[in-house]
């Protein structure tokens, strides 16, 4: 078989789409949280997707919380670079949304920062 090209690194960048105190973000900070990712992402990728999605998780006191999100993936050959990129982007995001962690994901393995 023969491809035009492989790239060997998946990442999944999750973005809430609620503060920490769990008030809706409005879309148009959404969409600025999404377009400054998507402007840092195309520094170390030529494309990526973005899809709607929803979290589940238990909380310190162990109640089920849920949670709409957007997932950015993306696939990288330079991984070193692209985990700089995604490391800064999540603390901003974070920084951002008032949230107490944001997640990502690189090759199968899941990150909080």
């Amino acid at each position: 078989m023969q491809f035009k090209f492989k790239l060997a690194h998946k990442i999944i960048l999750y973005v809430p789409l609620k503060y920490g105190d769990g008030k809706n973000i409005p879309d148009e900070i959404t969409d600025s949280i999404l377009k400054k990712s998507i402007d840092k992402l195309t520094n170390i990728s030529t494309g990526f997707t973005v899809i709607e999605g929803r979290g589940f998780w238990k909380t310190k006191e162990n109640k089920m919380n849920d949670m709409k999100t957007k997932i950015i993936i993306i696939y990288v050959n330079e991984l070193e670079e692209a985990t700089k990129v995604i490391y800064d982007l999540a603390l901003w995001i974070k920084k951002e949304t008032i949230s107490e962690s944001i997640c990502f994901e690189i090759d199968n393995s899941l990150y909080f920062v």
